[in-house]
């Protein structure tokens, strides 16, 4: 699957810890890998890093860099 290819993600579950790390789940495609981006504005966005879905089709990204305040957006994956 080429970048900026449309695969539809679900996002499962998303949690902020007081120390900063911020937790996501979400459903993808068994295989493919996902950019995952986060934005204090929704305007301008930081790439984090990537996901591969695994074999039950969930992914997990967990951002230990995030900071504490101000709270970020995260979209949900885009895919590779």
């Amino acid at each position: 699957m080429g970048r900026g290819a449309s695969v539809r993600v679900s996002l499962r579950f998303a949690a902020a810890s007081s120390q900063g790390t911020v937790n996501l789940q979400a459903q993808g495609t068994p295989g493919v890998s996902s950019d995952i981006a986060a934005s204090e504005d929704l305007l301008n966005w930081l790439d984090l890093g990537s996901v591969l879905a695994d074999t039950n089709n969930l992914m997990q990204f967990d951002d230990i860099n995030a900071p504490p305040t101000p709270p970020v957006s995260t979209r949900p994956p885009r895919n590779n």
